[in-house]
């Protein structure tokens, strides 16, 4: 009788076991947790817990490792993903072979969208240009801080297609706005909507003229609510000065004249 007892318990348990089995250890093939039937070299239903995950090319000489350390440069907690190996090149996430959305460069070089291809936001999910900033923060104000710990310029280039153009910046407690073009100059325009002010790269300003033809040109109608201060050459034609009377200073040869009727000189 304890003969029957035994075989039947013997029974019970390896029914059990074949119908809680979902692991398959093959000689060959694929290995499987979690399932039986197991699509590549280790397949996996569930979660995976482990200290260090380790990816190998296939010469040993590249890796990828994703790994938590307790501090890492003085922070505490960190989860880290690292490329190693004598050639580690670079660490990409894509989601096709032909949309890079991020390449961490073994030169230190940060690419964000390499190929062109769709636009960068931070602080929003539809940015509308290829660098799009949001901060719905009272403290930075939607601002983009660019700083030099070492106390050098600070500044951002601007390129014409593959042309340097020029940039804005400070250098040494100045701020500067430099019209470049590879080393020719390039004339800096103020527009509001349309052309207002120009610099031109002979120095000249011009206001309402786009060819300023002496050292501050000014196309139209002046207001002055101070002083208007000349220096030791005061050249004048047709110089009008309106207020209560009337002052004007006439084509060369024609003198100065008040209230227009008396000619002074």
């Amino acid at each position: 009788m304890n003969k029957v007892y035994l075989c039947i318990l013997v029974m019970g348990i390896l029914s059990i076991s074949v119908n809680a089995q979902t692991n398959t250890f093959p000689n060959s093939g694929n290995v499987g947790i979690g399932t039986l039937s197991p699509g590549q070299k280790l397949d996996v239903i569930g979660t995976v817990k482990a200290t260090r995950f380790r990816l190998t090319g296939g010469s040993g000489v590249y890796s990828l490792d994703s790994r938590f350390d307790a501090t890492y440069n003085g922070i505490g907690n960190v989860h880290r993903f690292r490329a190693g190996g004598s050639a580690p090149g670079a660490v990409i996430f894509s989601r096709f072979d032909s949309h890079d959305w991020l390449r961490l460069m073994d030169n230190r070089n940060v690419l964000i969208n390499p190929n062109g291809v769709g636009n960068v936001g931070i602080g929003t999910s539809t940015p509308s240009a290829a660098f799009h900033v949001n901060a719905d923060d009272a403290a930075s104000r939607g601002q983009i801080s660019i700083t030099d710990p070492n106390g050098d310029d600070s500044f951002v280039s601007f390129y014409d297609n593959t042309t340097y153009a020029g940039w804005v910046g400070a250098s040494n407690g100045v701020m500067h706005l430099k019209g470049y073009n590879g080393g020719a100059g390039m004339p800096i325009v103020f527009e509001a909507p349309n052309e207002v002010m120009r610099i031109n790269t002979n120095g000249r300003v011009g206001i309402g003229t786009t060819n300023p033809t002496s050292a501050f040109h000014v196309n139209g109608i002046s207001t002055f609510d101070g002083r208007l201060e000349m220096g030791n050459t005061f050249d004048l034609n047709n110089f009008d000065v309106e207020g209560a009377n009337f002052l004007k200073f006439n084509d060369v040869g024609e003198g100065l004249w008040y209230d227009n009727e008396t000619q002074l000189f």
